[in-house]
């Protein structure tokens, strides 16, 4: 069995864990707790430091680690960028080339094209090198699915889709929320044992088989839950707090 490690930094999905979820209010109660948490982790050894490792776009993750007083540096767009709030650098994974920027801004037209003018599916605004769409009205995540499946196909585009609830994710091959903690882990100087990972969705996997322990919310997909280390009975950010205590009572424990 592996020596197991103090927990010293736990990096949270956004949608479904800190908050319920795109277009809902965020219950300011688990911002502020987090936020406290934040503040503790610099005095207290027992207490990780709280960041993010979420789907979402640069300028979103900026204010939310504002939010919750995050001071190390956060993952957005699904592991494919990296902010470092202490120089205000937003950061790309060393593994994008100017290639893979060249290829993406034409693939990002035809998305627009075959989906978005279309009518078929939504492009969330705002990525660069990780795009999510979502299905109109009338149409599925299934639907979605096939339709990139299409044009994949026809034009010999080729990436890796995270289906997931409500929406798909189309990330650079290899690049993924697990790769995106490996990039974390060596920019901080940590291992990935030391460092904890809180997700909701299918594409949090990734990054639970490389963290020291792991959680899922109440509400988190069955897939997740089960590969979770902490299964938390309250949803969304409560749930997310709950797995946090459990790791700082873990942390004391190992700290004796």
């Amino acid at each position: 069995m592996a020596e197991m490690k103090v927990i010293k930094m736990i990096a949270i999905d956004v949608d479904g864990c800190i908050t319920p979820g795109e277009g809902e209010a965020a219950n300011l109660g688990v911002l502020k707790k987090l936020n406290e948490f934040n503040m503790h982790s610099a005095s207290d050894p027992a207490v990780p430091a709280l960041t993010l490792n979420t789907g979402r776009q640069q300028p979103f993750v900026d204010l939310m680690c504002q939010m919750i007083g995050t001071r190390v540096p956060a993952l957005f767009e699904n592991g494919a960028g990296l902010y470092v709030p202490e120089t205000y650098e937003f950061l790309y994974h060393p593994s994008i080339t100017g290639e893979w920027f060249d290829r993406l801004a034409e693939f990002k037209k035809v998305l627009k094209k075959e989906m978005v003018l279309a009518r078929t599916a939504k492009l969330q605004p705002g990525k660069e090198v990780s795009f999510s769409v979502y299905p109109e009205k009338g149409f599925t995540v299934e639907d979605n699915a096939r339709q990139l499946g299409e044009i994949f196909e026809k034009t010999g585009y080729e990436f890796d889709l995270d289906v997931s609830i409500l929406c798909i994710n189309i990330l650079i091959p290899g690049l993924d929320k697990g790769a995106g903690l490996l990039w974390l882990a060596d920019f901080t100087g940590l291992n990935t044992d030391e460092m904890g990972a809180i997700g909701d969705a299918p594409g949090d996997l990734p990054a639970f088989e490389l963290a020291g322990v792991s959680g899922a919310p109440a509400q988190a997909e069955p897939e997740v839950r089960e590969a979770a280390d902490y299964k938390a009975l309250k949803k969304n950010g409560r749930g997310v707090i709950s797995i946090i205590e459990e790791v700082i009572h873990r942390n004391r424990e190992l700290l004796k």
